[in-house]
């Protein structure tokens, strides 16, 4: 259960701390005919300004998608994998989804990241967020070092809740269908004179997988308050704790472990306070804390060779991230904008099993960021930079310069070169993961402690247009060149190991180029009416010297993603969702899955009790799909299950 303590500290922040809008803006610039983006450099610009490809996902998309769970949400996105190591451990990647922990994507939360120091990636199913909480998302498909720094390596994810001046006092959710889903969702909103505060809290379950020991329960609680004080200055916290049982099985380690039940537990607390005088005028400082924490401790299978004896193993490790930044943005001439600031970030892991060490393993990052847009009646120029210093793999500068030319008000050409990088996580720079008994060693991974960051240079060509009648279109060719990438090479026997086992070692032993087109399509030929397409063709060029991963074959050559909704008579709403994604290599082997296709339904109907608006929902996932069962693309059976949501004013 979440400790008494954290949902103290969590209620304490919901005193009247919250405020009117986000800032100048309204919901109508997000969401206008060219939308509003935030995440590409800091400044909140119309879609043709941005300096890299974006693709925005909004409300109304969440819904008609029928998701549960957000990493289902991501394939709507042109280039993007999502796969499954088990019923509770999902991987979003951009163009290579070719490890569990999808290290080379950056996620953030209002700001906040949520990429963890200690294994990369996104515990998705530990993120204390409800998915009716989400505005919308706003991907980067490309890098975003210099707005974001390390780890924005191959794409960004920008997750933005919603305001709770937008949402109504009170509201329901029940999710309850096969595979032993059963989901509850509550929320509160309250509204004074300068503030606005939601505390949601909820609960996700369901069966996992077929035949596997991987079921899911989670447990979340968040809040966010925002309060206004005098003319220009709002704060803004924001806070939250899960606690999680999630099941572990052996499906791909039979002679390792036993089936057994792990707990996760993880909170955060975020602080923004903004003196905003305009969108062109505004200084802010951040501040937030991310904690994690996995307990995950299980006894070996009888092992002959020791007269059965059982070995304990620990798979347990605890993470934390404090960050503080200070942002600055101002016009320092006319036709121009400058965003700069700086930050500095301390993470911390502690993993006895991983690390072979009971210290704390800790690196310090400090970053100064600037961009520089300046307008012309018929281009945008954007550049920028962000310079880092971290104790792992030294100091970088990641570059980005991007020109948009306006061929007329709804056409824009855009052309764009950066550059990245990505920093080794603990478990790569420092892992020594040794399971010992007196004696006895087993040993599990092992890390150098001399990795040098990965780096990518990107080129792209891209074209943003409203062709008129509601369709409107985002297209790229691009080039990505990638060196030092980080993998494994699998050595045996490993030195003092009792039992002459395997062991991988990390190295910066493979480079890649990846070349593509990709394409998103937003058309809306009536007001009842929308159809939404996502395609990319990705072609992966690598050294492959790993003998355990082939980057050649980490992706499909063709993904495609549709959505179409429609809005009949009598407040009735439906939806039809198809996804195709083509052949590629399994995660962690060289074996290959076949091409994969998935079509989702949903139907739904609003109604009214009294002054409560409700929706009644019926969703099928994976109505024809191919079940093809390898690790990293688990599939589902047909899955029905039924929502009621409630919105209390």
């Amino acid at each position: 259960m979440i400790r008494p303590v954290t949902i103290f500290v969590c209620l304490a922040g919901a005193v009247p701390l919250a405020a009117r809008g986000e800032a100048t803006l309204s919901e109508q610039d997000f969401l206008g005919e060219v939308p509003v983006v935030l995440s590409a450099t800091r400044l909140a610009q119309p879609l043709t300004d941005a300096p890299a490809a974006i693709t925005v996902i909004d409300r109304e998309m969440i819904e008609a998608s029928g998701a549960r769970d957000i990493p289902d949400l991501f394939r709507l996105v042109p280039g993007f994998l999502v796969g499954h190591d088990d019923g509770h451990t999902a991987a979003v990647s951009y163009h290579m989804l070719n490890e569990v922990y999808s290290r080379r994507m950056q996620v953030l939360v209002d700001g906040r990241s949520v990429y963890t120091p200690s294994f990369g990636g996104v515990p998705w199913s530990d993120l204390p967020l409800s998915i009716d909480d989400i505005e919308r998302i706003e991907v980067i498909r490309g890098p975003n070092a210099a707005t974001y720094g390390s780890n924005s390596f191959l794409g960004i994810i920008s997750i933005i809740t919603r305001h709770p001046a937008l949402q109504p006092t009170g509201m329901l959710r029940a999710n309850a269908g096969t595979n032993d889903i059963h989901d509850g969702t509550a929320r509160y909103v309250g509204h004074g004179t300068n503030l606005d505060y939601r505390i949601t809290t909820g609960y996700r379950a369901d069966g996992g997988f077929p035949s596997r020991h991987d079921s899911t329960q989670a447990r979340y609680l968040s809040l966010r308050g925002d309060y206004r004080f005098g003319l220009y200055d709002t704060l803004r916290v924001e806070a939250g704790a899960s606690d999680n049982d999630l099941q572990e099985d052996t499906t791909f380690d039979p002679t390792d472990y036993p089936p057994h039940t792990k707990q996760t537990e993880s909170h955060f607390e975020q602080l923004r306070w903004r003196h905003s005088v305009s969108t062109a005028r505004e200084f802010s400082v951040q501040f937030y804390h991310n904690y994690h924490n996995t307990r995950d401790e299980v006894l070996t299978l009888p092992i002959a060779a020791l007269g059965g004896l059982q070995l304990p193993i620990s798979y347990s490790y605890r993470s934390e991230r404090y960050d503080l930044e200070l942002q600055d943005i101002f016009s320092p001439a006319p036709n121009t904008r400058l965003v700069w600031g700086a930050s500095t970030r301390r993470d911390e892991v502690i993993s006895p099993a991983y690390l072979n060490t009971n210290e704390p393993i800790r690196n310090v990052t400090n970053r100064i960021f600037g961009n520089l847009e300046w307008r012309k009646p018929h281009f945008t120029v954007n550049a920028g930079a962000m310079w880092e210093n971290n104790d792992f793999s030294g100091a970088s500068v990641s570059p980005r310069l991007a020109i948009n030319y306006h061929l007329t008000p709804r056409h824009t050409v855009r052309l764009s070169a950066s550059r990245a990088t990505r920093t080794p996580v603990t478990i790569e720079d420092y892992g020594n993961q040794v399971n010992a008994v007196g004696p006895i060693r087993d040993v599990g991974l092992y890390g150098p402690r001399n990795l040098k960051a990965e780096t990518i240079d990107s080129y792209e060509l891209g074209y943003v247009g409203q062709l008129g009648g509601g369709l409107d279109i985002d297209a790229k060719l691009y080039r990505d060149e990638l060196k030092h990438l980080i993998t494994y090479e699998t050595v045996t026997p490993f030195p003092g190991d009792t039992f002459n086992n395997e062991a991988p070692v990390f190295g910066n032993y493979d480079q890649a180029r990846i070349m593509g087109f990709e394409t998103g399509v937003n058309y809306r030929p009536t007001p009842a009416d929308r159809l939404v397409v996502a395609y990319a063709y990705t072609d992966i060029w690598s050294t492959d010297n790993s003998s355990e991963v082939q980057y050649s074959h980490a992706a499909p050559f063709n993904t495609l993603s549709t959505l179409y909704l429609h809005r009949f008579t009598g407040q009735y709403m439906g939806s039809i969702a198809f996804y195709y994604t083509g052949k590629m290599q399994a995660w962690d082997s060289l074996s290959f899955r076949p091409p994969t296709k998935r079509l989702d339904l949903r139907l739904a109907k609003e109604f009214h009790v009294g002054a409560t608006h409700g929706q009644a929902a019926f969703v099928v996932q994976h109505a024809w799909q191919e079940d093809v069962g390898i690790k990293l693309q688990n599939i589902s059976p047909l899955t029905v299950y039924a929502s009621v949501k409630l919105d209390i004013p």
